[in-house]
Protein backbone atom coordinates (compact mmCIF):
# COMPACT_ATOMS: atom_id res chain seq x y z
CA UNK A 1 0.00 0.00 0.00
CA UNK A 2 1.18 3.25 -1.14
CA UNK A 3 0.76 7.07 -0.08
CA UNK A 4 1.17 10.01 -0.94
CA UNK A 5 1.31 13.66 0.61
CA UNK A 6 1.67 16.76 -1.06
CA UNK A 7 1.35 20.07 0.56
CA UNK A 8 0.82 23.67 -1.59
CA UNK A 9 1.75 26.42 0.02
CA UNK A 10 4.40 24.86 1.92
CA UNK A 11 7.28 27.49 0.31
CA UNK A 12 4.46 30.25 1.91
CA UNK A 13 4.22 29.56 5.07
CA UNK A 14 8.23 29.30 5.29
CA UNK A 15 8.55 32.36 3.96
CA UNK A 16 6.13 33.77 6.00
CA UNK A 17 8.17 32.34 8.79
CA UNK A 18 11.20 33.57 7.69
CA UNK A 19 9.47 36.95 7.10
CA UNK A 20 8.02 37.07 10.85
CA UNK A 21 11.94 36.40 12.02
CA UNK A 22 13.42 38.90 10.27
CA UNK A 23 10.68 41.37 11.75
CA UNK A 24 11.44 39.85 15.43
CA UNK A 25 14.81 40.32 15.05
CA UNK A 26 14.41 43.75 13.61
CA UNK A 27 12.34 44.66 16.69
CA UNK A 28 15.13 42.97 18.78
CA UNK A 29 17.64 44.98 17.86
CA UNK A 30 15.72 48.47 17.80
CA UNK A 31 14.82 47.38 21.94
CA UNK A 32 18.57 46.78 22.30
CA UNK A 33 19.41 50.24 20.89
CA UNK A 34 17.12 52.20 22.93
CA UNK A 35 18.38 50.02 26.00
CA UNK A 36 22.03 51.36 24.82
CA UNK A 37 21.38 55.17 24.85
CA UNK A 38 19.06 54.62 28.14
CA UNK A 39 22.21 53.42 29.94
CA UNK A 40 24.40 55.39 28.09
CA UNK A 41 22.74 58.50 29.43
CA UNK A 42 22.62 56.69 33.08
CA UNK A 43 26.18 56.16 32.47
CA UNK A 44 27.25 59.43 31.73
CA UNK A 45 25.08 60.79 34.84
CA UNK A 46 27.13 58.85 37.15
CA UNK A 47 30.31 59.22 36.04
CA UNK A 48 32.57 61.49 37.79
CA UNK A 49 33.31 64.68 36.44
CA UNK A 50 36.37 66.68 36.52
CA UNK A 51 36.96 67.94 33.25
CA UNK A 52 34.39 65.76 31.15
CA UNK A 53 36.30 63.79 28.90
CA UNK A 54 35.40 60.71 30.26
CA UNK A 55 31.74 61.56 30.43
CA UNK A 56 31.99 62.84 26.57
CA UNK A 57 33.78 59.56 25.86
CA UNK A 58 31.02 57.16 26.78
CA UNK A 59 29.17 55.41 24.06
CA UNK A 60 26.59 52.64 23.39
CA UNK A 61 26.71 50.41 20.49
CA UNK A 62 24.40 46.56 19.43
CA UNK A 63 26.57 44.09 17.51
CA UNK A 64 25.00 41.85 15.80
CA UNK A 65 27.02 38.00 16.92
CA UNK A 66 26.18 34.23 15.19
CA UNK A 67 23.85 33.87 18.66
CA UNK A 68 22.45 37.25 18.88
CA UNK A 69 22.87 41.00 19.91
CA UNK A 70 25.96 41.92 22.15
CA UNK A 71 24.81 45.91 23.92
CA UNK A 72 27.98 47.52 24.48
CA UNK A 73 28.79 50.84 26.90
CA UNK A 74 31.57 52.41 27.69
CA UNK A 75 34.91 54.28 27.32
CA UNK A 76 38.28 54.39 25.57
CA UNK A 77 39.37 56.80 28.15
CA UNK A 78 42.13 54.71 29.72
CA UNK A 79 41.42 56.09 33.00
CA UNK A 80 38.07 55.05 32.72
CA UNK A 81 38.43 51.12 34.57
CA UNK A 82 40.56 52.96 37.18
CA UNK A 83 37.83 55.20 38.55
CA UNK A 84 35.07 51.86 37.85
CA UNK A 85 37.30 49.05 39.61
CA UNK A 86 39.63 51.09 41.96
CA UNK A 87 43.21 50.68 42.26
CA UNK A 88 45.78 50.53 45.28
CA UNK A 89 45.43 54.11 45.98
CA UNK A 90 41.75 54.57 45.00
CA UNK A 91 38.68 52.43 46.51
CA UNK A 92 35.58 53.03 44.66
CA UNK A 93 33.45 51.09 46.78
CA UNK A 94 29.99 48.89 45.40
CA UNK A 95 27.76 49.20 43.08
CA UNK A 96 25.83 48.82 46.17
CA UNK A 97 27.49 51.26 48.37
CA UNK A 98 29.48 53.33 45.44
CA UNK A 99 31.94 56.17 46.83
CA UNK A 100 31.20 59.88 45.90
CA UNK A 101 33.87 61.94 46.88
CA UNK A 102 36.30 62.57 43.91
CA UNK A 103 39.64 61.72 44.45
CA UNK A 104 41.20 64.86 43.61
CA UNK A 105 38.52 67.05 45.90
CA UNK A 106 38.57 64.89 48.95
CA UNK A 107 41.43 67.24 50.50
CA UNK A 108 38.94 70.22 50.31
CA UNK A 109 36.19 67.94 51.29
CA UNK A 110 34.07 68.55 48.52
CA UNK A 111 31.59 66.19 47.19
CA UNK A 112 31.34 65.40 43.47
CA UNK A 113 29.77 67.78 41.83
CA UNK A 114 26.64 66.00 40.95
CA UNK A 115 24.44 64.05 43.79
CA UNK A 116 24.45 61.49 40.52
CA UNK A 117 28.43 60.85 40.91
CA UNK A 118 29.69 58.24 41.97
CA UNK A 119 32.65 55.17 41.73
CA UNK A 120 31.53 52.61 40.79
CA UNK A 121 29.78 54.22 37.86
CA UNK A 122 29.18 52.06 35.06
CA UNK A 123 27.95 49.42 37.92
CA UNK A 124 25.71 51.74 39.51
CA UNK A 125 24.14 52.67 36.17
CA UNK A 126 23.45 49.62 35.40
CA UNK A 127 21.50 49.12 38.81
CA UNK A 128 19.30 52.21 37.57
CA UNK A 129 18.35 51.26 34.41
CA UNK A 130 18.38 47.73 34.17
CA UNK A 131 14.34 47.27 35.38
CA UNK A 132 13.58 49.47 32.23
CA UNK A 133 15.88 47.94 30.12
CA UNK A 134 14.70 44.20 30.89
CA UNK A 135 10.97 45.20 30.92
CA UNK A 136 11.60 46.88 27.41
CA UNK A 137 13.38 43.03 25.89
CA UNK A 138 10.69 41.14 27.59
CA UNK A 139 7.69 43.27 26.04
CA UNK A 140 9.76 42.65 22.48
CA UNK A 141 10.13 38.82 23.23
CA UNK A 142 6.68 37.97 23.96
Amino acid sequence: MEMRVSFRGFEAILKAIREIKKEKLRLIKAEMKRAGVKFKAATQKRVPVEHGILRASIRSNVEETRTGFLGVVGTNVKYGPFLEFGTDRISVGTPENPRVFWPAKIKTGTKMGSSHESMPYLRVAWLDVQGLVLKGLRKVLK
